[in-house]
Formats: C-alpha cells, structure tokens, sequence
C-alpha cells in the first residue's frame, strides 16, 4: 500500500512542476534575459534570448522530466545566431554540465567580441561529440572545428585594402584529458598554403600557435612576402616554422 501511495505522490509532483511557466525559470537565471517566452521549463521557446550579452533567436529547449529522477536533467537545445545556428544534447549534474552532439555553423564574425580578429572573414562549423563544462576549469572538448574560406588583410604590401584567401582549416581537439584546450591545425585541399600546427589555451587566457607553413609558387606576392616575414626559413621539404603567443 505504501508504494502505491509513494508513487501517487510522486506523480502528483511530477504533474505539478511539469506545468511550470518557462518565464519562472528565465526570471531566476543570472546573466539571462529573454522576450516573447512560451511554453514551460520543461518545453518551452523564447524568441529572443541574451545570454551573458550573447543574442540568441529561436531559442528551443526541451528537458527529459524524468531525468529528475536520476539527480540530472537532460535535454536538448537550439537556436539562432545572428550569422547561424546550433543544436545540442545536454546534461546537467550537480557539479558539471555536459554537451553532446553540438553542431554549429556560423559566421567568424561571431568571434570578433572574444578575438582581435575583425579584420578576418569566413565562417565556422563545429561538430563536438561532447563537451564537458566544470566551474573554474577549461572545458574537455571532443570535436572538430572547420575555418572554411578563411579570407585575411595583406600586412606585408604598400596596397591599401588587399586581402587574400587562405582556403579552409581544421581543428582538431585531442581526446586526451588537459587542464589546457589542445587542438592541431590542419590545412584542407582548397587552402592556398599548407599549414601543420598545434594550439594550447590555458586557464589564464594565454596561448601558443606552433607549427609549420608551406606556400607554392603561385600564391599571391604579397602574402609570400609576409609568410616569409613572420617565419623561419624554409627546412629541405620548404615549411617554414612559426610560433605565435599571446592572451585573449
């Protein structure tokens, strides 16, 4: 008989809160705020939505209310970027938050607020199979991130407003467990110069870029000239080496 009255506590609970606006659950998170909210915390859409200055349009939730049950929420997400749009998996325990599957495409001018790179074009695709969030620590990243078009300003050259196109890059994150964000940096077919490399990102908010930079003969005056500037001279096989370091 207890079970049968514990069970319909427990569904009396779970019917009560599953009927909770979602503007309860905006109105009690720091560093959020959001308009033309609908829906409940468990289901629910907002049409615009600032996330620690962040806008973010269309944004979609939904959140497995059972997963209560288990000490967790689970759920997923959505929403546009003013240059795009992502989508995940999350799971939220009591010290750590997890993506899964976050997939997202945008413009690179997304990053302009976070890296003194507004003179740089193209657009990013990222496709993570999880990431794992910790207070005061970097997030673990398991994913891949593709620069595509990367298109820069010429430094080296007396033209004014030159810009040229590098092609498309890859990053990829390592799967090994850091207290750095680690990724290396691969050049794709349609680059204009071969690029090997490695990131670190520390906690402190530094970084290094190494590797190595190759160009053939066709590529644009100007940017050899720079290449060349900015690097060591070439090894036998033509790559010449680079090293960047600095802080966000």
């Amino acid at each position: 008989m207890k079970k049968y009255i514990l069970f319909f506590i427990l569904s009396c609970l779970v019917l009560a809160i599953s009927k909770i606006p979602a503007q309860v659950l905006i109105n009690n998170i720091n560093n959020l705020s959001a308009s033309g909210v609908t829906g409940t915390i468990w289901n629910g859409k907002s049409e615009i939505a600032i996330i620690n200055n962040i806008v973010v349009n269309n944004l979609e939730w939904g959140i497995d209310i059972y997963s209560i049950f288990l000490i967790r929420l689970n759920g997923s997400l959505s929403g546009n970027l003013n240059s795009g749009s992502f989508e995940s998996n999350f799971s939220i325990t009591n010290n750590k938050t997890y993506l899964y599957e976050l997939i997202a495409d945008f413009s690179i001018t997304e990053l302009y607020r976070y890296a003194p790179i507004d003179q740089v074009n193209g657009s990013i695709s990222a496709s993570f199979r999880k990431i794992e969030l910790t207070n005061n620590k970097l997030p673990l990243i398991y994913g891949d991130v593709y620069i595509n078009n990367l298109n820069i300003p010429l430094i080296y050259t007396t033209t004014n407003n030159q810009r040229v196109d590098l092609g498309s890059f890859k990053l990829v994150f390592s799967d090994e467990e850091s207290n750095d964000i680690n990724a290396s940096i691969i050049s794709l077919e349609n680059a204009s110069i071969e690029v090997k490399g490695d990131l670190i990102y520390r906690l402190d908010r530094t970084y290094d870029v190494r590797g190595l930079v190759k160009y053939n003969e066709n590529i644009n005056t100007a940017l050899a000239q720079g290449i060349n500037f900015m690097t060591s001279v070439p090894n036998e096989s033509g790559f010449r080496g680079f090293s960047f370091t600095g802080s966000l």
